[in-house]
């Protein structure tokens, strides 16, 4: 240590910087543990043996509190027939539709509200249809930070 002090500055700096930066990655550590509660993948899994409808709310859609951004769903496992898609109501708008086994994907452009569904109608079928994808659930309490 200098005879001027300043070596015992220099120390007592550096201790209070490494405080501080333990603190900090501790808050990053507690904001990561949360998120990983309030962000989580959903798989999106159904299968028909022929024609036929999946409406399954509480399968097929955010519970209350998240929303879905849905990003991938494919149909596969027949050869002739249509599978549609849609989002409340098998009367409402055409979401994706499959003529032959295929995926569509969305890139934070498709998004379920909470109690919103998925349905899958199955018509014309020759063979089984399986459904797979996946959305990522978000809760409320972080959307607005999720859409920045």
């Amino acid at each position: 240590m200098r005879a001027d002090g300043l070596g015992a500055g220099v120390a007592a700096t550096l201790e209070v910087s490494l405080g501080r930066v333990v603190a900090a990655l501790d808050r990053q550590e507690r904001r990561h543990a949360r998120l990983n509660q309030l962000l989580h993948l959903e798989p999106i899994v159904a299968s028909l043996a022929a024609s036929g409808t999946i409406d399954q709310p509480d399968m097929y859609g955010p519970r209350d509190g998240y929303w879905w951004d849905l990003r991938s769903v494919v149909a596969s496992g027949w050869s002739a027939g249509t599978v549609t898609m849609y989002v409340n109501d098998k009367n409402s708008a055409v979401q994706a539709q499959w003529s032959v086994p295929g995926e569509n994907d969305w890139s934070g452009q498709k998004w379920l509200a909470p109690r919103d569904r998925l349905i899958f109608v199955a018509a014309g079928i020759t063979g089984s249809v399986q459904i797979q994808g996946w959305a990522i659930a978000v809760s409320q309490q972080v959307l607005a930070e999720y859409l920045l």
